[in-house]
């Protein structure tokens, strides 16, 4: 595999373009050379570790002259990669026959010690419920399959604006939520059953106890949903159904190998990505967890279930706790065939080690023939209302006869496209709008989120700066003031530039960023404020992604610069709220290379730019208040952080008390750190910070703000 190949590998995987996934890629190549420049090691967890190591000096013989010489010392690169990775490459990889589909009505795949399960039997675990609450840990069955009577019935619609997107998650606890007003899916009854996973037990009695505390939700067993243009049913492991909200939630315990035949499952890109779209596309929520999170905190599986509940319905009623859930990465298959060999799932079940030759094989009942599971499963997506519309603007736009449209989104955000490449791409049940522009890099974005599309007329604005024959500082003070402008509103450029390497040549520039010390490319307004507080001539280069190389690379701000043009357009980025991630990279690492010498005016001059809806969000609020704190403003700091109740939620599983406290934590550890720091940065007295912040713990701890949450 060659540097582009990876680089389309990464961005099939992550749903990023190709010009992102490359400038991902070399950013990375980047910063690794230029570790391993400084003499530092780079231990990539799971991976392996690149490291130097000193050549000596070699004696050969020089045919020219006859001599015997010696070769200069010198340092080459090694690698030295991790036990994982030698496991994976010993390993064989699934066929397309073996492979999972997130149902128990896949075959499992043959192999020493196991049967091929039916269709209808899970494929990858033990059996016959064991008495109520206790661990599945009896001999293994399979049930006779069932051909399904196909008959799929709907019942009113998911009522919960918290679409989540369809993409594979990466992590447990997994969570997919249906689009609100997606119609409801009414389960059969399976008369059947089906092999019983070894938790379920423990957190389905669990769970039943639970939902005696909450008005009308139960756990449902024994039942399956009927899949569209097949013969057969998706069998949850469980699900918890509320009538007066019409939910319903499809809760998986995911292994990562068949404990009698040790083939893997559940591991990314099995197929369950595809199960779970089913059952969204169908009105019902999937909440998936690794078995080991389930065996070794129980109790925190079933507090996120109902922080997840009290997320969706914002039912006060439900009483939750802290969330001590720590997230488990998904296994890949390789990782499941390791996990088998060295017994991982018998060491934390507590269960004796396993041959896989001990466990002899159960026939298999005969039954219909089944065909896996496809796209063709999935029931269409509804075109919004007011997604139909862009189909005749995107046509309008093409058939204008001029060469560019802005875009600009909700959130204010824009982007330029060329007219003639519009299209709409459907991307993991979303749809997208897509098309090149200008800059090196097209992306797409959710119609959803498209605020308006016009035509512009215009690419340039009337900003615009030639080279005289001057080349004092002074001279070049209004192209700096041009650039800090285009840095601060997010202004893409047009530039002739003469490079010292590769001589005169034009191009775009976008994600201008202020270069000082060490550019954050990701958080590009980091440094105006150093800008302002020690003069223009402090903007003395900056980095851009550049359309010509599709790479971001260092500028000149000098005579280098020949001709400059500001486009029609602003606060144009490859990323959401770029202020909102400039903010927190400051104020989140105030003994960063050098920030404290205009710490404060750093963040007062991102604050002043900043958008106003930015302004409001829940992220930017939460380090507004952490800098009060940092400025030795407590009070108005608690103000802050007491403006949204503890448990408001911010996200799922997360609310906002959380995540200040968090913070809160997170400085206090900080400056402990920096406490025998010889100096100290202007304004960042550790021992004056680490004061500030316990003060202000202490005053939201005893407060009614915390109420329940101490």
């Amino acid at each position: 595999m060659n540097k582009k190949k990876l680089i389309k590998e990464v961005a099939s995987r992550t749903g990023f373009s190709f010009s992102v996934s490359k400038m991902m890629i070399d950013c990375l190549l980047q910063t690794v050379g230029v570790a391993l420049k400084r003499r530092e090691k780079v231990s990539l967890r799971d991976f392996g570790t690149f490291y130097n190591m000193e050549k000596p000096g070699r004696r050969y013989y020089h045919i020219p002259t006859g001599e015997i010489k010696t070769s200069s010392e010198g340092v080459v690169v090694k690698f030295a990669p991790s036990r994982k990775i030698k496991e994976r490459l010993n390993s064989k990889p699934p066929s397309s026959h073996g492979e999972n589909d997130g149902g128990r009505e896949n075959p499992v795949p043959t192999g020493r010690g196991v049967c091929p399960a039916s269709p209808h039997s899970r494929g990858n675990d033990l059996p016959v419920k064991p008495a109520s609450g206790k661990e599945n840990t009896g001999q293994r069955v399979n049930h006779r399959s069932e051909e399904e009577t196909a008959i799929l019935s709907h019942d009113g619609y998911f009522l919960f604006d918290h679409f989540l997107g369809e993409s594979e998650h990466k992590e447990f606890p997994s969570l997919k939520v249906p689009r609100k007003g997606t119609p409801v899916l009414v389960p059969h009854v399976d008369k059947v059953g089906a092999t019983t996973g070894v938790m379920e037990p423990v957190l389905r009695e669990r769970l039943t106890d639970v939902c005696k505390g909450i008005d009308g939700i139960e756990v449902v067993e024994d039942v399956k949903l009927p899949i569209l243009n097949r013969n057969y049913s998706y069998h949850p492991d469980f699900c918890l159904f509320w009538k007066k909200n019409n939910l319903y939630i499809d809760i998986e315990i995911d292994e990562p190998y068949d404990i009698v035949g040790r083939q893997p499952t559940h591991y990314l890109e099995n197929g369950d990505n595809l199960r779970d779209r089913y059952f969204i596309r169908n009105g019902w929520c999937v909440i998936r967890y690794a078995e080991q999170q389930v065996k070794e905190n129980l109790e925190g599986i079933v507090n996120h279930i109902k922080r997840v509940l009290r997320w969706l319905t914002d039912e006060s009623s439900i009483k939750m706790h802290e969330d001590t859930l720590a997230a488990m990465n998904r296994w890949s298959y390789g990782e499941a065939k390791a996990m088998s060999v060295d017994n991982v799932r018998e060491r934390y079940l507590d269960l004796p080690d396993c041959v896989a030759a001990d466990n002899p094989s159960v026939p298999t009942p005969k039954g219909p023939d089944f065909v896996k599971p496809d796209e063709d499963i999935l029931p269409e997506v509804a075109l919004a209302e007011s997604e139909g519309k862009w189909e005749t603007v995107i046509n309008e736009m093409r058939q204008s006869g001029c060469e560019h449209c802005l875009l600009t989104r909700t959130n204010g955000y824009q982007w330029v496209y060329v007219c003639n490449s519009l299209d709409i791409q459907l991307i993991d049940g979303v749809r997208h709008i897509f098309g090149q522009s200008p800059f090196g890099i097209d992306l797409r974005f959710p119609l959803d989120e498209i605020g308006r599309l016009v035509l512009l007329r215009e690419l340039f604005s009337s900003v615009h700066w030639e080279s005289g024959t001057s080349t004092s500082l002074e001279g070049l003070i209004p192209l700096k003031e041009i650039l800090f402008d285009a840095i601060a509103n997010g202004k893409p450029i047009w530039v002739a530039y003469h490079s010292n390497n590769s001589g005169y040549g034009t191009r775009f520039l976008s994600n201008l960023a202020y270069s000082w010390h060490i550019t954050h490319y990701f958080a590009p307004h980091i440094g105006l404020g150093h800008c302002r507080k020690y003069s223009m001539q402090s903007l003395s280069h900056f980095h851009a992604y550049c359309s010509n190389r599709k790479e971001f690379r260092c500028f000149a701000a000098d005579c280098r610069v020949k001709e400059l043009k500001v486009l029609n357009c602003s606060h144009v980025y490859f990323l959401n709220e770029e202020y909102e991630n400039s903010f927190a990279h400051l104020v989140m690492s105030p003994y960063e290379n050098n920030n404290g010498n205009a710490f404060f005016e750093n963040a007062d001059e991102i604050l002043r730019i900043m958008p106003q809806n930015e302004f409001k969000s829940f992220l930017v609020q939460g380090n507004l208040a952490n800098l009060q704190v940092m400025k030795g403003e407590i009070s108005k700091a608690v103000l802050i952080y007491q403006q949204f109740s503890f448990d408001c939620f911010i996200a799922p599983s997360l609310t906002w008390g959380e995540m200040c406290m968090s913070d809160i934590h997170s400085f206090i550890n900080l400056c402990k750190e920096h406490l025998n720091d010889c100096y100290f940065y202007e304004g960042l007295n550790a021992n004056v910070l680490l004061h500030n912040f316990e003060e202000v713990l202490r005053l939201l701890t005893k407060s009614s703000w915390m109420r329940g949450y101490r």
